[in-house]
C-alpha cells in the first residue's frame, strides 16, 4: 500500500469513527470498545447436523455477493465500512464463502464459511464464522441463520456444521441454540 493510500485510509478511519460517535453517542461506543479490550474471551463453538437444523421462514440469502457486502452500514459496531470490506476481501482471498442477506438496500446479515477440517476444535464439516447482523435485522436473525444453514447444506456434502461466536454475544449464542446447534464444551 502506497504512502498516500495509507494516509488516506487513516484519515478515512478517523473521520468514520468521529461520525459513529456523532450518530451513536460516545458512551455507547466507549462501552462497546471497553468490552472488546477488557473482555478477551475464547470463542464458543457450536455444532449441528444438517438435518437437525430447524428451518424457519426462508429469507433470500445470496452466496458470495459483493454487491450485498457493499451495502454494509457501520451501525452498532466499531468496524468502519473500509475495515469491513477489507476483511471481506481477505476472506475471499483465502477461499472463504459469504452468505448474505440484504433488505431495503442495507446489509442485514452475513456469515462466512470455510472447511472446518483446518479449524480446531471443529473437524470434518463446515464452519460458520464472522457472523454479522445489523441492528435492524436482529428480529430476523434466527430466520437468517436458518436460511444460511439450509443453503450451506444444499451446497456441501458434509453433514456436520459448526458455528463460532464470542462469549460476549449472548443473543447469537441463544439464536444458534434455538435453531438446533449445541455448544461444544472444552
Amino acid at each position: 500500500m502506497g504512502m498516500e493510500v495509507s494516509f488516506r485510509k487513516k484519515v478515512y478511519l478517523v473521520k468514520s469513527r468521529l461520525q459513529l460517535i456523532k450518530k451513536q453517542g460516545l458512551s455507547i461506543l466507549i462501552k462497546d470498545f471497553g468490552k472488546s479490550i477488557l473482555k478477551r474471551e475464547e470463542p464458543k463453538v457450536y455444532w449441528a447436523l444438517n438435518e437437525q437444523v430447524i428451518i424457519n421462514k426462508k429469507l433470500a440469502v445470496q452466496q458470495d455477493s459483493l454487491g450485498d457486502l457493499l451495502e454494509f452500514e457501520s451501525k452498532g459496531t466499531w468496524m468502519t465500512r473500509w475495515e469491513f470490506l477489507q476483511d471481506a476481501m481477505r476472506r475471499f482471498e483465502v477461499g472463504q464463502h459469504c452468505y448474505s442477506w440484504c433488505q431495503n438496500g442495507r446489509l442485514q446479515g452475513c456469515v462466512w464459511t470455510s472447511a472446518a477440517e483446518n479449524n480446531a476444535p471443529a473437524a470434518n464439516g463446515i464452519l460458520l464464522q464472522g457472523i454479522y447482523c445489523h441492528p435492524a435485522g436482529r428480529k430476523q436473525l434466527e430466520d437468517f441463520l436458518s436460511a444460511v444453514t439450509v443453503k450451506v447444506a444444499s451446497n456441501q456434502k458434509e453433514a456436520l456444521l459448526y458455528a463460532e461466536t464470542t462469549g460476549k454475544n449472548k443473543t447469537l449464542s441463544q439464536t444458534l441454540e434455538a435453531i438446533g446447534f449445541r455448544r461444544i464444551e472444552h
